[in-house]
């Protein structure tokens, strides 16, 4: 399945350039944007990227891992662990989740 990505005019009325690219892709750039926000600080903006990540992909266990980092960081620990729930529900092999977890 192809799944369209950012297409929209600049200020200077240029174009920036319409790439199609999977579900997954598309998912998988959500995430890096929204670790770029949270290492920015910006952590509200880091869970609306994660959760578009999640819209796009569901089963995209890095966006729900973390999210479950970012809730922590707000103190909202339940929501939190069922994040980290839903990620090692979906790699329960992946170490890092569930030492976050933890």
């Amino acid at each position: 399945m192809v799944f369209g990505w950012f297409s929209k005019k600049k200020q200077d009325n240029s174009t920036i350039k319409y790439k199609v690219v999977s579900r997954k892709e598309a998912s998988d750039e959500y995430v890096k944007y929204g670790e770029d926000m949270a290492n920015s600080n910006n952590l509200d903006k880091a869970i609306e990227c994660f959760d578009k990540a999640l819209g796009i992909n569901p089963k995209n266990d890095f966006a729900w891992g973390d999210r479950g980092l970012i809730l922590d960081k707000q103190g909202k620990t339940e929501e939190a662990l069922a994040s980290f729930s839903k990620a090692i529900e979906i790699d329960p092999k992946n170490a890092n989740t569930w030492n976050n977890k933890g």
